[in-house]
């Protein structure tokens, strides 16, 4: 079980068990023990999990709806208070619970697949980062090429 922490100040838990994973594909129409699986574009549901901030925090919702409802809070609530910091650690704690249930349940390639990928993302975060660091006026005034950032999941090398 993970916790994070929204920017209303309020702790939730993320506990990955069979009912969890069948709400959220009964909410959210994914199946989180199948994330290589490709989506309708291609890319498969862990790619899809790391770069669509708004489908993991559907997942997100469907994960902890009933302390949501102990707790008071709608879904509109619960989504205004996932800011970047908050998004980043209820995606850290996500991913943390869900390669956990993996390993106790001995799916050790789909643990390793997940952790991989999160180091190839952030490399790939990081090698972009350095790419625009170093774009300068002048050359850009020289004709330097353009920074061709990916702007979909196709650049997103799948592990």
């Amino acid at each position: 079980m993970q916790q994070f922490t929204d920017s209303k100040n309020r702790s939730w838990m993320i506990a990955m068990t069979i009912a969890s994973v069948r709400r959220v594909k009964a909410m959210c129409d994914i199946d989180l023990l199948n994330i290589e699986e490709p989506g309708s574009d291609g890319t498969p549901l862990m790619t899809r999990l790391f770069i669509d901030e708004c489908l993991l925090a559907d997942v997100l919702w469907a994960l902890i709806v009933d302390q949501a409802a102990t707790a008071g809070v709608d879904q509109e609530a619960f989504y205004g208070a996932l800011g970047g910091e908050a998004l980043t650690a209820a995606q850290k704690a996500f991913t943390e619970a869900l390669v956990d249930f993996f390993q106790q349940r001995r799916r050790t390639d789909r643990a390793a697949a997940m952790t991989k990928h999160q180091m190839i993302l952030d490399e790939q975060i990081e090698r972009i980062k350095t790419k625009v660091q170093a774009v300068t006026l002048d050359g850009l005034l020289a004709g330097a090429p353009s920074l061709n950032l990916p702007g979909s999941s196709e650049s997103i090398p799948t592990p």
